[in-house]
């Protein structure tokens, strides 16, 4: 889970961002700063990190970098804007920053919330487990760290993925499933056909009902319901009999 240093780093991202995005739209350009960046830009960076250690300023720019490396325009030539904006379709900096800090704290809070359910509600038997915390992993592959590759990044991004579309489609399968279940066991038709004909069946069916359904309950009726979901999304994520494995 994310720690309070995590949360600060984030936050501080944000702000660096933010100011560079705010001192790209009044700069006018030219020399005066850091390897070729004008200086009212790279001063408005250097005051959002002002008051931080060395480790939490190094923490809050790779946070600000994995932002707007999010925001590079993918291997097919387009760019961040669709080709909507400039004649060229060339992307738009100040579009790009923003676009990466909004898709930067989404993917962020997603990774956290998904896998926290899965784990503790959705599927907590499954053999299919967290990597790595997103956010630390992009940081490690922006800073060029040789022990995250694309390669990796895919992998990571590709699982979590799979959970979120099995959790989503676990839920409408569950649904269906426990209904149909529910249907042929409680339902007036099940209970008729499972009561012999005759006199005073009526009666008979609601005294069979009420045999049947000693100890339905909220709690036992939502275990029901959270069990199913946990067995689809594994078989969902995990493929078929993977509820039956443990």
């Amino acid at each position: 889970m994310p720690t309070d240093a995590d949360h600060i780093a984030e936050h501080r991202a944000g702000a660096v961002v933010s100011a560079v995005l705010k001192a790209s739209r009044t700069s006018s350009g030219g020399g005066g700063g850091v390897g070729g960046v004008p200086e009212g830009v790279a001063g408005a960076a250097r005051a959002a990190l002002e008051g931080l250690d060395p480790a939490a300023r190094e923490a809050a720019l790779i946070g600000a970098l994995c932002r707007i490396a999010a925001a590079t325009p993918g291997a097919d030539g387009q760019g961040a804007a669709g080709g909507g904006g400039g004649g060229d379709g060339a992307p738009d900096p100040v579009r790009s920053l923003e676009w990466s800090a909004e898709v930067s704290e989404f993917c962020g809070w997603l990774d956290d919330y998904v896998w926290r359910a899965w784990r503790d509600a959705v599927a907590p038997s499954s053999v299919v487990s967290r990597p790595g915390v997103l956010r630390k992993t992009a940081a490690r592959f922006v800073r060029g760290d040789a022990g995250v590759t694309r390669a990796k990044v895919r992998e990571d991004l590709a699982l979590l993925k799979r959970v979120v579309g099995s959790t989503i489609a676990a839920i409408s399968r569950a649904g269906r499933n426990h209904a149909q279940r529910h249907l042929s066991r409680y339902g007036a038709e099940a209970i008729e056909a499972s009561t012999p004909a005759g006199w005073g069946k009526s009666g008979r069916c609601w005294e069979r009902y009420k045999e049947l359904s000693k100890g339905l309950n909220e709690e036992s009726l939502e275990s029901e319901i959270m069990q199913e979901i946990a067995r689809c999304a594994r078989e969902l994520a995990e493929g078929p009999g993977a509820s039956a494995r443990g």
